[in-house]
C-alpha cells in the first residue's frame, strides 16, 4: 500500500461485552510471562457497565485504516498509542510522519515522541488546561485573524454582524484563528468557569505549516470517528458474544478487514468524481445478487443505481446487465479476486 498523504490519526473505542465478569489473568504458555484477560472493567463513553475490550486504530490522510490493535479494557489508553505507532513507523521507511489525535491522545509522551526523527504532531488541546499566560492571550480580543483571508478581526466583530445580511454571508461561513507560542510541551492550569470556554478551542502542534494546513489536517480527525460508527453500525463488531481469547481477536481482525475493503473501495469512488453514504454503498453491494436460470444464464437480481454506475466506471467489470453467461460472470469474479 502505498501513502500519498503521511498523515496518521490514532484513535481508541471500547467495545462491551454481555456479561457481567471480567476475565482472569493467564500464564503466557510461551514466554510464562502472568498477563490480563481480554474482557476488562475501565473507562467508557457509553458508560457502559460491562467488560470492556480496548480497539486502536490508525488511519492515514485518506481515512485508509492501515492497522490496528487489541488491549484489555482496562489499559490506559495514552500508553496503547506509542507502541502501536513504532510498529506502524517500519513501513514509512523515513517518510513525513505527522501524528493527529484528539486531546485524550495528546500526552507529553506522545508529543515529546513525534518531535523526533521527522515526526510531527497535530493534537487538540484544552483551553481550560493552558497556563494562565496563554489563557489570558486566548481571551484578549486582538491579533485575531479571518481563515479565508488572514484579516485582522475580533471575537466580538464576529458574534455581533448582522447574519440576515448578504453581503455578511462570507463572515457567516469564516472561522477565525490566533497564532500563540507556548513556552512547554503540556500546560496543566485549571480553571472552574466552563461557561467562558464556549466556542473556544485549541490545537497544540510543532509544525511550522501555515495555519490553513494545520486545521485542514486536524479537520480529518472526523473521518476517524466515522470508522468506528461504520464498524459498530453497519459490521455489527459490537455487543461481542465470544469468550475464548483467539476469537475475540478474530473477530476484531474480521471487522477490521472488512472496514478496509470498505474504505479502499471508499477511496476509489471519491477518486472516480462520485461520493455516496456508507449505507448507499453497503445496501447495493448487498443486493447484487444473481439469479440461476435453469443452468444456462444469470439473471440479474438486482436493478441499476448510480453506485453500480460508479462501480462500473471505477473497476470496468459491466455489472449493469440483465444477464449474464456464467463463463462470462466467472470472469468477472476472477478478476475481482
Amino acid at each position: 500500500m502505498t501513502f500519498q498523504c503521511d498523515t496518521i490519526n490514532r484513535f481508541l473505542t471500547f467495545n462491551y461485552f454481555e456479561i457481567e465478569q471480567e476475565d482472569d489473568e493467564y500464564v503466557d504458555e510461551v514466554t510464562g510471562e502472568i498477563l490480563k484477560g481480554l474482557r476488562r472493567y475501565g473507562p467508557s463513553k457509553q458508560h457502559q457497565p460491562s467488560p470492556l475490550v480496548q480497539m486502536g486504530l490508525f488511519m492515514d490522510g485518506n481515512g485508509i485504516p492501515i492497522s490496528m490493535c487489541i488491549n484489555p479494557g482496562s489499559d490506559n489508553e495514552q500508553k496503547c498509542a506509542l507502541p502501536l505507532e513504532k510498529k506502524n513507523l517500519k513501513m514509512f521507511q523515513g517518510k513525513p510522519f505527522i501524528y493527529c489525535a484528539d486531546a485524550g491522545l495528546g500526552s507529553y509522551d506522545i508529543r515529546k515522541f513525534n518531535s523526533m526523527g521527522g515526526r510531527a504532531f497535530i493534537v487538540a488541546q484544552s483551553v481550560k488546561k493552558l497556563s494562565d499566560t496563554l489563557q489570558k492571550a486566548v481571551f484578549n480580543d486582538y491579533d485575531y485573524r479571518r481563515l479565508s483571508n488572514n484579516s485582522l478581526t475580533t471575537v466580538n466583530e464576529m458574534k455581533s454582524f448582522d447574519r440576515f445580511q448578504q453581503d455578511n454571508l462570507p463572515l457567516y461561513d469564516d472561522s477565525v484563528y490566533k497564532v500563540l507560542t507556548a513556552d512547554k510541551a503540556v500546560d496543566t492550569g485549571l480553571i472552574d468557569n466552563e461557561e467562558e470556554y464556549d466556542g473556544y478551542y485549541a490545537i497544540a502542534t510543532n509544525l511550522n505549516d501555515d495555519v490553513k494546513t494545520i486545521l485542514e489536517i486536524n479537520s480529518q480527525r472526523y473521518k476517524i470517528e466515522d470508522c468506528f460508527r461504520v464498524l459498530k453500525t453497519n459490521f455489527n463488531s459490537r455487543p461481542v458474544h465470544h469468550r475464548n481469547r483467539n476469537r475475540i481477536i478474530a473477530h476484531f481482525m474480521i471487522c477490521y478487514t472488512a472496514l478496509l475493503i470498505y474504505r479502499l473501495l471508499e477511496n476509489k469512488l471519491n477518486q472516480y468524481g462520485t461520493h455516496f453514504t456508507t449505507d448507499n454503498i453497503l445496501d447495493t453491494l448487498k443486493n447484487m445478487n444473481v439469479m440461476n436460470t435453469q443452468d444456462t444464464f444469470y439473471t440479474a437480481a438486482y436493478i441499476r443505481s448510480q453506485v453500480c454506475t460508479s462501480l462500473n466506471g471505477v473497476f470496468d467489470l459491466g455489472l449493469d446487465k440483465k444477464y449474464y453467461l456464467p463463463k462470462e460472470l466467472n470472469k468477472k469474479i476472477k478478476k475481482i479476486l
